[in-house]
């Protein structure tokens, strides 16, 4: 009886689609999660562009999809700024310790570098290639665009079902093993079990860094670049750095507080060939 009045539930929905379209005024965010788009709209409300807008978002898929990306990892990023005919490669590749040399790792026993570990740690680039995206292109301070992530680590997120069960990657497939990090099981394995689909998680020590270095930011006399450049040397010349190479040190790993302090991000040209009538870029190679 109710077939004449929602007659599309029958339309074939193989070519046909009843999400709606979505348009706005001022631009579109692009996210793994909703959090991030939210963080890239906030953003852009604020007078940020796109830049600020997909580092705000990228800060918050390191807290929330860290199964994917995290802080403490890499970020290379392509931007085609308005007025630029180039097509700009921010490199954020880890760097490897300089005491990371093929027969240090024979020493340790192994015959090649492990997959995961402290062993397989670097100075993490994609911090940096964030504040070198927002120096260079952006409009906001860093305090306003680690805002949402901060937010997120300090009063918590809900898991979702990516987090939890994505193959390989989610909490589920590396409960055993977080189990034996206690850093990573106080967050992803409350009361030491998988969490639950929309169980609040929190990073408290996360939020505590975006903290500091917004911290250092406001403490900087210069203007918004000298400001980013602050951000910049306090997670790599400041406390940030001394922490992880403390960590990595007690766990047998070969960084070095000189691995950080001679790290810089790269600013490179776009690999780039013509496919099918469009010309195609990409960073250049890892």
């Amino acid at each position: 009886m109710f077939e004449g009045t929602r007659a599309f539930r029958a339309k074939p929905t193989d070519r046909t689609t009843f999400y709606p379209r979505l348009f706005g005024r001022r631009g579109a965010i692009a996210c793994e999660h909703y959090s991030a788009a939210l963080a890239g709209i906030e953003m852009l409300r604020q007078g940020g562009n796109a830049v600020d807008a997909a580092c705000a978002a990228a800060l918050v898929e390191g807290g929330v999809n860290p199964q994917m990306h995290t802080i403490g990892g890499e970020l290379p990023i392509l931007i085609s700024a308005p007025g630029r005919a180039d097509v700009v490669c921010i490199n954020g590749n880890m760097a490897a310790p300089g005491r990371a040399t093929p027969q240090a790792f024979r020493d340790r026993g192994h015959n090649q570098i492990p997959a995961e570990g402290v062993l397989a740690a670097g100075v993490p680039g994609a911090l940096g290639a964030i504040v070198e995206a927002l120096s260079r292109f952006g409009r906001l301070r860093f305090q306003d665009v680690a805002a949402p992530a901060t937010d997120l680590a300090r009063n918590g997120f809900p898991a979702h079902a990516g987090l939890i069960r994505q193959h390989k990657s989610g909490i589920a497939d590396n409960a055993e093993k977080f189990a034996t990090w206690p850093g990573t099981a106080a967050i992803y394995l409350p009361e030491g079990r998988i969490p639950k689909e929309g169980e609040l998680l929190r990073n408290p020590a996360l939020a505590n860094m975006y903290a500091y270095l917004s911290k250092a930011e406001k403490a900087c006399a210069g203007d918004r670049k000298a400001g980013l450049r602050a951000v910049f040397d306090a997670f790599y010349r400041g406390d940030v750095a001394a922490e992880i190479v403390s960590f990595v040190k007690d766990k047998g790993g070969l960084l070095e507080e000189s691995d950080f302090a001679r790290f810089e991000i790269p600013v490179e040209e776009s690999v780039h060939i013509q496919y099918a009538g469009a010309e195609v870029h990409k960073c250049g190679p890892w």
